[in-house]
């Protein structure tokens, strides 16, 4: 127009700097109620010579919202249960970023209970280990996690749909606290949490301009 001519706007791409987002159409949430919650644990312990273990694998899965490659890399040391805010540390990864994750009772007494059977050992050691005393596998939790789905009657579900469903009650019990959720799950871009709890296009302005205001 003549008002854009005059002011010399038509010179320049008034978007240049502008950061883009793309978003998928919102699906429909992962949805884990608390009886299959329930049905889900009492699957893990079930298995009495891995039982404690697989317990303590899903609870960090449910009450920490850790990738799976994450759960495979844990340390002993990268544990803290004692002490007035006990927290499993995080390594950053090409996937994420490192964080600090706190533990709640449930997932710090799974814990404490897999620890005491698994036995003493070093801080350097791997917190999980397979039944060959090795460093479990992305492949065998996935295995297992599985298995424990099949048992309740939801066989479609993963373990991503795990860190969904942690993603989703997270961002509930924050008052719809998007930034905050994003640091607990390790993501570099708050796109990608969006994605994880399903935000619509216009939600996901709103949440963008909130935090573009600071």
């Amino acid at each position: 127009s003549r008002y854009i001519s005059e002011n010399g706007w038509n010179r320049h791409n008034i978007a240049a700097g502008l950061r883009t987002y793309s978003l998928s159409p919102p699906g429909k949430p992962i949805e884990l109620t608390s009886s299959e919650i329930r049905k889900l644990c009492a699957s893990a312990k079930s298995n009495s010579y891995n039982g404690e273990r697989d317990y303590a694998i899903l609870q960090t899965l449910l009450q920490c919202g850790l990738r799976l490659n994450e759960i495979c890399r844990l340390l002993i040391r990268d544990l803290t249960l004692k002490g007035t805010k006990p927290h499993i540390r995080v390594e950053a990864s090409k996937q994420g970023y490192g964080r600090s994750v706190p533990l709640n009772a449930t997932v710090k007494r799974a814990l404490n209970q897999y620890l005491k059977v698994r036995g003493e050992t070093s801080g350097q050691a791997p917190l999980f280990l397979s039944t060959q005393n090795k460093p479990i596998s992305a492949k065998t939790i996935q295995y297992l996690i599985k298995k424990h789905f099949c048992a309740i009657g939801r066989p479609e579900l993963s373990v991503n749909d795990i860190r969904q469903h942690y993603a989703l009650s997270l961002f509930d019990q924050s008052g719809g606290d998007l930034s905050a959720v994003q640091q607990l799950m390790g993501h570099r871009n708050i796109v990608t949490t969006a994605r994880y709890v399903r935000l619509s296009q216009r939600d996901m302005g709103d949440v963008l301009e909130k935090v573009g205001k600071g």
